[in-house]
This record gives C-alpha cells, structure tokens and sequence, in this order.
C-alpha cells in the first residue's frame, strides 16, 4: 500500500502533466485553415484567399450587409484547393450606406473535416467613421466598468 509521501511525490511529478493544455479542439468559434483579405477600389473589391491546408468541396460565398449590395462576383473555378493556393475573386457592389460592410465565407472539407471562416470588411467611409468614434465617449463607473456615451444622433 503506497504511502502518503509516494502518493504525494507521484502527485507533484505529474502536477506539469496536469497542467498542460488537454489534446483535442480549442475553446472558441473553430475557423477553417484559409485567410481571407479584400482590397477596395470605388464600387469594386478583389477578395484574395489563401489556402493554409488542402481543402475539398469548396464552398465560397459573398454578399452585402448593412446597405452593401453585391452586384456581381467571379465564380470559384475549382472545388478542390492545395496548401498554399492563392485565388483572386472580383466583386462589385452598391454601397447604400455610410458604412457598408462586405462579407466573406469560405467552407469545405479541411484535414476531412467540415469547417468554415467568415470574415467582414468596411469599404466604408473611414473619415466619417473615425469622426464618429472620436465623438463617442467613454466613461467608467467606479468600480472600473466602461460605459459608452453616444454621441450626437446622426440625421
């Protein structure tokens, strides 16, 4: 029968076993292995992929959001994509606000796994969004919580 300083000796010897990161899938939203970036010109956007793992059953979609409206994209010419492809797709829109946002979603196969990443971007106006940002203030109570004060009401 072990005694109590073997078991504590056996528990002090794996304590950093203990510690460690368990295997398996993070916390948080899981994201499929492409990165996502848009250059913006007036009306017009070139959204650029690249492919950090081998990827089958590619879906990619676009579309407008908060007055943006998507007026036409390059289709994908392929499905199936190797690590390290790179795909350049033209887009075209109506910007119908003063801060529309483009989005972006690539889903497929990844290491045989289901997965997607959504990413969005502001063509909008950034002078008049800094403007209002720099308007708003933000204030904190006395035990440290921020509030945000608005500023003034856009017409």
């Amino acid at each position: 029968m072990p005694t109590l300083a073997t078991a504590l000796a056996l528990l002090l010897a794996l304590a950093p076993a203990l510690q460690a990161e368990p295997p398996g899938p993070r916390p948080g939203k899981p994201r499929a292995p492409v990165t996502i970036t848009a250059q913006f010109g007036t009306g017009t956007a070139v959204v650029n992929l690249q492919f950090d793992a081998e990827a089958e059953k590619t879906v990619v979609s676009i579309w407008g959001l908060d007055g943006l409206t998507v007026t036409q994209a390059t289709p994908l010419p392929r499905t199936s994509y190797r690590k390290g492809d790179t795909l350049a797709l033209a887009v075209t829109f109506v910007a119908g606000s003063e801060a529309p946002t483009l989005a972006v979603s690539v889903g497929g196969l990844f290491h045989g796994l289901r997965q997607k990443s959504v990413q969005t971007f502001g063509p909008g106006q950034p002078a008049k969004l800094r403007a209002a940002a720099a308007a708003r203030k933000v204030l904190t109570t006395s035990e440290g919580q921020r509030l945000i004060k608005a500023g003034p009401a856009a017409n």
